[in-house]
């Protein structure tokens, strides 16, 4: 219970800066939504695991990505797993017909079963949970762990590696995409909404940038803090291709670590800024500042916080930027912060996450 109060302080001042107090009734409702989907699997991926752990080497091998869908509100760790090219595998998959589908793409040194898409999926399946039917969707992450990771090596030949497969995990997650629309499981290409994060977001920018080659545009790319390092110059046979305007009709991109493991560019129809701070040119989350309590390092920490704050918005979505930093504190409301976002919302946003409340994660 102390986790839980300490993420309601949260989620308390976030809903009501301006305006009462929240109700009692409200807060439960936080506490016993939050306590069955999102908190459980949230974890940070230290770095003091990535030399602990032996693995594999880093594969280059698109056949190693795995793509599982998600779509029962009841099971957060309910999936099916779809594998490309073989319909056997969406004929036999409990797909919710017509509805949107939500592809989440993790980062560096993760997983299916890491914090993100961890987080953000099941915030999705809480979302449908108490919406009783009104509210639905078709969550498929793409897990593309044994590109993005090895601990058996030092960390900058294991990065330099999952940089060059962005692009390909991106063509593979275009072509998987495609393979379900002409299999009927996607009704239309409108419907899809990638959410990528780190590198994840660039992966997804390649996954547009495939689609559309098909004439086939993405409606809408959500970037958690697109990856920085490899990002910031064009270095022949080093970097990857990034996250840019035109990947999707409508691109919005979060940053929370601003000139360090995020990129520090505008990569988005509309870019919002958590806790922007007085140094615009190295972004950092105050709740990481605490080495101590957060056992991370500052920016790694901040990273760490995109998918966070973006799942915080798919449950509750009265969350707004402001469109000039120095009126933060009189805020004009103009960008709805996360899934709500509306493409009419073009350029910066910035706002106050106050995440004192997200100690118990890490």
């Amino acid at each position: 219970m102390r986790q839980l109060k300490y993420l309601v302080i949260l989620l308390t001042y976030v809903f009501t800066q301006g305006s009462s107090s929240i109700s009692d009734r409200k807060t439960a409702d936080i506490e016993r939504e939050l306590m069955k989907h999102v908190m459980a699997p949230f974890k940070t991926e230290l770095l003091e695991d990535i030399f602990s752990k032996k693995t594999r080497n880093v594969s280059k091998n698109p056949d190693d990505i795995r793509f599982c869908l998600y779509t029962n509100p009841s099971d957060s760790d309910d999936f099916h797993e779809l594998r490309y090219k073989d319909v056997s595998t969406v004929k036999s998959a409990p797909i919710i017909q017509d509805a949107p589908w939500k592809v989440l793409i993790h980062g560096f040194t993760q997983s299916q079963n890491s914090s993100m898409p961890g987080v953000v999926k099941n915030a999705y399946l809480e979302y449908m949970f108490k919406g009783n039917g009104t509210f639905q969707v078709n969550v498929l992450v793409v897990d593309w762990g044994k590109l993005a990771y090895s601990s058996e090596e030092t960390i900058l030949p294991i990065y330099t590696k999952a940089v060059r497969n962005v692009e390909p995990t991106g063509n593979r997650t275009g072509e998987m995409i495609q393979f379900l629309l002409e299999n009927k499981a996607i009704s239309s290409i409108s419907k899809v909404h990638i959410i990528g994060f780190s590198l994840g977001s660039h992966v997804a920018g390649n996954a547009g940038n495939f689609l559309k080659s098909q004439g086939l545009p993405l409606g809408r790319i959500s970037g958690l803090d697109p990856a920085g390092p490899l990002f910031y110059a064009d270095i022949p046979h080093l970097n990857g291709r990034q996250l840019t305007k035109g990947d999707a009709v409508a691109i919005d991109a979060y940053h929370t670590s601003w000139g360090s493991y995020g990129i520090a560019a505008n990569v988005g129809n509309a870019d919002f800024h958590p806790n922007p701070g007085i140094n615009l040119f190295l972004q950092t989350q105050p709740f990481c500042l605490n080495l101590i309590k957060t056992k991370s390092l500052v920016q790694v920490c901040s990273h760490n916080l995109a998918p966070v704050f973006y799942s915080i918005s798919i449950l509750y979505p009265e969350i707004y930027g402001c469109s000039n930093l120095a009126i933060l504190r009189t805020c004009d409301k103009l960008g709805q912060f996360g899934e709500f976002w509306s493409p009419k919302s073009v350029g910066n946003f910035y706002l106050d996450i106050p995440s004192s409340g997200l100690l118990p994660f890490f």
